[in-house]
């Protein structure tokens, strides 16, 4: 992911020990920004290219509205 081991230890201990709701609170829109891609069709298309050269082999999509399906195709070339 990118992020450093000892914040996602930290997160894990507090939602183990606190629940998720307390995890989430120490998600911010930093480490949401570094582990999601959104935006428009090109954003998406550099924020996945970013990934695969960085690894990544296997993005999951999430689309926010039906109407966005279209982008699918354009998104795994």
């Amino acid at each position: 992911s990118g992020l450093p081991a000892d914040l996602i230890s930290h997160i894990a201990a507090v939602y183990r020990r606190e629940g998720a709701q307390a995890a989430t609170e120490l998600v911010t829109d930093a480490i949401v920004s570094d582990l999601t891609c959104a935006g428009t069709i090109v954003e998406v298309q550099e924020g996945l290219a970013r990934r695969r050269g960085a690894g990544v082999d296997l993005p999951i999509a999430s689309l926010a509205q039906s109407s966005m399906i279209p982008w699918l195709g354009q998104l795994v070339q």
